[in-house]
């Protein structure tokens, strides 16, 4: 088995393994618990047939599976230093064929399918030792570099801003009545009605997640709530969401 570095590196490594596996034992949890996956993505062009030639709209050539980045190839994805590892080479699954990337992907290509993906997949493995009953005060006591600080590591919680296109008025938080986005579901009317949870104060005002695939002021499109959200407005798009972070220390 291997340490992680940092207190949030060991907490982001014990609650993978948890939601995994939740009967792994404290104290020792090690071994295989997931896969990383990269998607591959081609247009076809007529005269050139399949390639990496994508429109200046498409998503990259490299991604996950909404097209998001950051864009690259198997062999550029890292995993987090001294506490994963590999445990078998990449592989590759079989062609999808879409009409546009957006869409619903089938197996055989078809007459009007113009845009095509295939899934690299790769196992990885975790281990972690504990003796303390929690990773975090393992790595606190054992990592003279750490600072004092992260002993008590910070956390986030986040919530959806969404709004619809009208014509003339333009993008407005006045949604449609059968507007109903699955990923705001259970959340208050407005950031400004989130609680802190308990046992914890605040540590920092509300900001725009900006890790997402996203404009320079955070938003994604869509021509529906239900449908691939995209970095760039559209011309059909009239949807769109961005996502605003908080985060919150215990006390």
């Amino acid at each position: 088995s291997f340490a992680c570095r940092t207190v949030e590196e060991a907490e982001a490594v014990l609650q993978l393994l948890t939601e995994l596996n939740p009967r792994l034992p404290v104290g020792v949890a090690e071994g295989q618990v997931g896969e990383e996956e990269v998607y591959e993505n081609e247009r076809f062009i007529p005269t050139k047939g399949w390639g990496k030639q994508l429109l200046p709209t498409d998503r990259p050539p490299w991604g996950d599976v909404l097209g998001r980045g950051p864009p690259c190839t198997p062999d550029e994805v890292v995993l987090p230093p001294r506490c994963c590892k590999w445990l078998g080479e990449w592989r590759q699954e079989d062609w999808q064929y879409a009409v546009d990337f957006p869409s619903d992907y089938h197996a055989r290509q078809e007459r009007p399918d113009f845009v095509r993906r295939r899934r690299w997949v790769r196992r990885f493995g975790v281990a972690v030792r504990s003796t303390q009953g929690t990773v975090a005060r393992q790595v606190a006591s054992s990592s003279n570099s750490t600072p004092a600080s992260a002993a008590v590591p910070k956390a986030t919680v986040g919530q959806w801003e969404v709004q619809r296109h009208y014509p003339i008025a333009g993008w407005s938080s006045k949604l449609l009545p059968t507007d109903n986005p699955e990923f705001t579901a259970g959340q208050p009317r407005s950031k400004e009605m989130v609680a802190v949870p308990t046992g914890s104060a605040w540590a920092s005002d509300w900001f725009v997640d900006k890790s997402l695939d996203c404009d320079k002021d955070g938003w994604q499109y869509s021509v529906d709530f239900r449908a691939e959200f995209v970095h760039a407005n559209r011309r059909r798009d009239l949807v769109r969401r961005r996502r605003w972070l908080r985060e919150h220390r215990p006390l």
